[in-house]
């Protein structure tokens, strides 16, 4: 991938004022740009949204016709402008992900007989992972077995605490939370590629006061990988104890053991690629005048900060990594 010298041409200039006029900051950005730049940027997230928009409305399933509307994934950009650019299109691909990784299992004819829990994980661009759900329980049983840590999480209260009946992680189980753990790995593996695009392509002035929330954005999702791997650990352990039944069945699920492994060391990658090169990243666009200042677990400009996260994240996973019973259940999955 050529550097600086690109940045200064002509080409990109006139690519990026087509794309994300830099001096319409608050124009809203559309799905066809955002395609547009995500072909450049990400071929994940590119290849997610050739897979949503391909994909049939209609379904043959147990000897009946299922119709599964798609969902436009361009309503997650909604009121969103060059500010919120990698933020949004996080949620974006997070977003369709969930839809996506149900509706492939209708195009499976060997999933045809799955239960309503199944999924595909997409832990690359290609790579397709069937997990056929079994039986489990809503994920609210294991609140009381989480570690201290990760029950005071907002994510907990959303996924775990949550009362809502019809909610993913309560309906599905252990295949509702993998189902999230999926979801923002998309997220935030769409959100590292459109980073380094950005911050290697744009140019560096015209978009000043942009680069703390681009340079930002990635971190909002980091904690999501320790906290969703700690709640399936977590699910195991109880279910060890409680479900044994259901247990044996999630321990010899095959596509669970794969897609958890997968996505774990995909995220897990993501997050120290990023953490090695923000560094290199604010350096850089120093050197062009830029004023952005990393310390202290945060990105500063003018003074004003954003939390990156990082203490947060390291805090959990040393959690997860010093409680005995929940590595047990790891390393029976790897």
């Amino acid at each position: 991938m050529k550097r600086r010298d690109f940045l200064r041409g002509a080409t990109l200039l006139g690519l990026f004022s087509t794309l994300l006029p830099a001096r319409a900051a608050m124009e809203e950005l559309t799905l066809p740009k955002v395609k547009t730049l995500l072909s450049k940027a990400s071929p994940f997230a590119t290849q997610i949204l050739k897979e949503q928009g391909a994909t049939p409305d209609l379904f043959t399933r147990n000897g009946g016709r299922v119709s599964v509307p798609r969902s436009d994934p361009g309503k997650w950009l909604e009121g969103k402008g060059r500010t919120n650019l990698v933020e949004g299109v996080d949620t974006m691909i997070h977003e369709t992900v969930h839809g996506l990784s149900k509706r492939l299992v209708y195009q499976r004819s060997e999933l045809k007989s799955a239960g309503p829990g199944s999924l595909i994980v997409m832990p690359d661009t290609y790579k397709r992972i069937p997990v056929t759900s079994t039986e489990t329980e809503p994920s609210r049983v294991i609140l009381d077995s989480l570690p201290a840590n990760l029950r005071m999480t907002g994510r907990c209260r959303l996924y775990i605490g949550s009362t809502r009946q019809n909610l993913g992680t309560q309906v599905d189980g252990i295949y509702g939370l993998l189902d999230e753990f999926n979801a923002y790995h998309a997220g935030c593996r769409t959100s590292s590629d459109l980073t380094e695009y950005v911050v290697k392509r744009f140019p560096a002035k015209e978009n000043e006061k942009y680069w703390i929330h681009d340079l930002s954005a990635f971190s909002g999702g980091v904690t999501a990988h320790q906290e969703f791997r700690g709640f399936i650990l977590t699910y195991l352990a109880y279910s060890k104890e409680h479900q044994p039944k259901a247990y044996r069945e999630v321990m010899e699920n095959t596509g669970f053991r794969k897609a958890f492994r997968s996505i774990d060391r995909s995220f897990a990658s993501l997050v120290d690629h990023y953490r090695k090169n923000l560094p290199i990243w604010v350096a850089g666009l120093n050197k062009q005048g830029i004023e952005l200042d990393l310390r202290d677990n945060s990105l500063f400009r003018n003074g004003r900060g954003r939390g990156l996260q990082f203490n947060k994240y390291d805090a959990l996973k040393m959690t997860i990594d010093g409680d005995s019973r929940l590595m047990s259940e790891y390393y029976k999955l790897r």
